[in-house]
């Protein structure tokens, strides 16, 4: 955000940030880490300069519960459960043209909401994060005990 701001601009922010009272670690709830609260800081720096500090909020997802993230097609799996819900295109886009790499660009498998049937313990489970623009893979590592189900 500052990288293309005026000097004027960026003297303010570096001076909101050296009179911070807070300490640069802070005990937050995970309910305030995950959905927000309001910083101190963030507050003055959003009256101040409101295109550089568009929000007095921190959190990690803060506005992003049932956000919108783009538009996807996913396989139906009519002709190969296997590929049910996999993502064919991600905002019109069969790939990505984000990173330096092919293969980074890659659209891989589903949203990470649903997977095809009959999950094997070996598979690896392939998901695409938009808020990263990435796919990764998830797999088996144990199985656990919580609360005494299995």
């Amino acid at each position: 955000m500052l990288k293309h701001s005026g000097m004027a601009k960026k003297v303010i922010a570096s001076t909101l940030f050296s009179l911070k009272r807070n300490t640069l670690f802070q005990t937050r709830s995970v309910n305030d880490w995950l959905w927000g609260y309001e910083d101190p800081v963030l507050k003055v720096g959003h009256q101040l300069l409101p295109s550089i500090f568009p929000s007095s909020q921190f959190g990690f997802f803060y506005q992003m519960n049932g956000t919108e993230n783009g538009e996807y097609l996913f396989n139906t799996g009519q002709n190969d459960y296997m590929k049910f819900t996999e993502i064919i295109t991600w905002n019109g886009q069969k790939s990505l043209n984000w990173w330096a790499s092919n293969f980074c660009n890659m659209i891989n498998g589903t949203d990470g909401a649903s997977f095809h049937p009959l999950i094997k313990k070996n598979e690896k489970l392939y998901v695409f994060a938009p808020d990263i623009c990435r796919s990764f893979y998830l797999t088996f590592e144990k199985e656990l005990e919580v609360q005494g189900i299995n």
